[in-house]
């Protein structure tokens, strides 16, 4: 892995049933103050080290060169020990609402989906028995996300893991999430509003109806997409979702009667809407058939 590396830094603490507070990166979360917090800058093109939490040293796993920096992993496990590493992640073409992978448990933290698995210890020469990893979704996105892994030498490895079962039961965020609202007045409340944002500073977005259903409209363009090479009259169609993720889910369509050299005969584009209507990620491809 490509990343940058800095010394550690030091983290707040709050004593109090021997427990540590940890607040930064939008977590808050509890740990035992029997773990040391290990601070890094570990910056890769798809992740962001937050924290490492252990009971052994964990030196900077960095090694830079003239030409570049590499990281892997820097501890040693002795018995009865733990490292937990705190990954913030962004991912394009993920989504926790695809559902976990196999032989992992589906849980929701702090009122979004999450999952547990267990996985083979990723480096048997750094002394992990066990290795279990959290994948858990962030406020406001789709693809990105937070990790939390522990890798865990034994022989307590029970007792250890029950320790990181308690931060994730204590995990929420900061800000607080905001749920949605779910009500058909909500849900075209926040259309409305998203739809008028993306329509000021493109027309095209104007053939979308504020409420599910259908529109037929004179368009030059598709919606951020292709200029026609002659105007159509477009069918448009919004279709509206509650998810789990405390968003909205906006499908929108478009359809054309006739193909069109540029652009095709059709559009179907994914927006993602706050429960405020604040329009975020965005995909679009060809309509479902």
């Amino acid at each position: 892995m490509l990343a940058a590396c800095a010394s550690p830094g030091p983290d707040p603490a709050s004593p109090g049933n021997g427990l540590v507070a940890f607040h930064d990166d939008g977590l808050v979360f509890d740990y035992p103050a029997s773990w040391r917090p290990f601070r890094y800058e570990v910056v890769s093109s798809v992740s962001n080290l937050i924290v490492y939490l252990a009971t052994v040293d964990v030196p900077d796993p960095c090694t830079r060169t003239v030409n570049s920096v590499a990281c892997g992993q820097s501890y040693h496990l002795v018995p009865d020990s733990i490292v937990v590493a705190i990954t913030g992640v962004g991912f394009p073409g993920f989504n926790i609402l695809d559902g976990p992978p196999p032989g992992a448990r589906a849980l929701v933290v702090d009122g979004l989906p999450a999952y547990v698995e267990e996985l083979p210890p990723a480096d048997r020469a750094a002394g992990a028995d066990s290795s279990t990893r959290w994948t858990i979704a962030r406020p406001e996105s789709v693809d990105n996300y937070f990790l939390v892994q522990a890798d865990i030498r034994g022989p307590d490895v029970a007792d250890q893991l029950r320790q990181v079962d308690a931060l994730v039961a204590s995990l929420r965020f900061d800000p607080p999430l905001v749920p949605l609202e779910i009500s058909d007045a909500a849900a075209e409340r926040a259309a409305t509003k998203a739809l008028a944002t993306m329509a000021s500073t493109d027309p095209s977005w104007e053939c979308f109806p504020a409420r599910p259903g259908i529109r037929h409209m004179r368009i030059t363009a598709f919606a951020s997409g292709p200029v026609l090479a002659e105007p159509q009259v477009a069918t448009c169609s919004t279709r509206i979702e509650p998810t789990r993720l405390q968003l909205w889910r906006l499908t929108l369509t478009e359809r054309l009667p006739q193909a069109d050299p540029q652009a095709g005969t059709d559009q179907q584009i994914v927006l993602w809407v706050s429960p405020d209507g604040t329009p975020g990620q965005m995909t679009s491809g060809s309509a479902e058939p």
